[in-house]
């Protein structure tokens, strides 16, 4: 199954199947009726310091004390700026207590991110491929690191700056003052042509499947089921 010209470029020697990502897939099912929230920052949670894939591949994780102490603050700052609040986009493997915890009383929400993108009025990420959804919905996306993440990784800088650069989007680390100001009067707006170039690279490289779901189009192609 290759989603995108860039897939599709890579295994061009296999039977392939054009189809879209799997984001764009939970696009066409959703019941866009059960989220009614409007006007917030929405950002999308890797539940950093205790993410069962990186306790698996024996990953260094982050200190979740400054980590998180770092991202409330932030997350102040916009609201404060802004007048509106930071919602947050649930991990699914991560616990409610988790979020009771250290998110200081913000909305929190499982398995709603893609209908949470489509009304929000911009993203916060830091390297995770459901940015998938910002694009999709074409929303203003400012991608954020810390001291602490650069302290655990030292690549996590130049992983989330190739993020950045392929949507044209803001790229802060949220612990410098500097960086801070680049978002202080304006969020950054989204450079079409390359989030269009992202879609058609990483999303969708079929115009003809656009509104079809995956089960149709495997089915279409082994099947003959139209």
């Amino acid at each position: 199954f290759c989603a995108g010209k860039k897939f599709e470029k890579e295994y061009k020697s296999f039977n392939i199947i054009k189809t879209h990502s799997w984001d764009f897939n939970e696009k066409l099912k959703t019941n866009f009726n059960k989220v009614k929230l409007k006007n917030y920052f929405l950002y999308f949670d890797q539940y950093e310091h205790n993410h069962p894939d990186y306790l698996y591949f024996k990953r260094d994780t982050i200190d979740p004390v400054p980590f998180y102490k770092s991202l409330n603050s932030f997350f102040l700052f916009l609201e404060k700026k802004y007048k509106m609040n930071v919602i947050i986009a649930a991990h699914p493997k991560a616990p409610v207590s988790y979020y009771k915890k250290y998110f200081k009383k913000r909305k929190f929400y499982f398995n709603k991110t893609l209908e949470l993108t489509k009304n929000c009025f911009a993203t916060l990420i830091h390297d995770t491929t459901a940015v998938s959804y910002s694009v999709i919905y074409e929303k203003p996306t400012i991608f954020l690191i810390n001291n602490e993440m650069i302290r655990v990784r030292k690549n996590r800088k130049k992983i989330i700056e190739i993020f950045s650069r392929a949507l044209g989007s803001s790229f802060i680390n949220i612990d410098k003052r500097d960086d801070l100001l680049k978002i202080k009067n304006n969020i950054k707006a989204i450079n079409k042509n390359r989030y269009k170039n992202y879609f058609k690279n990483y999303i969708l490289n079929s115009k003809k499947n656009k509104n079809k779901k995956i089960e149709t189009l495997v089915c279409n192609k082994y099947l003959n089921i139209n």
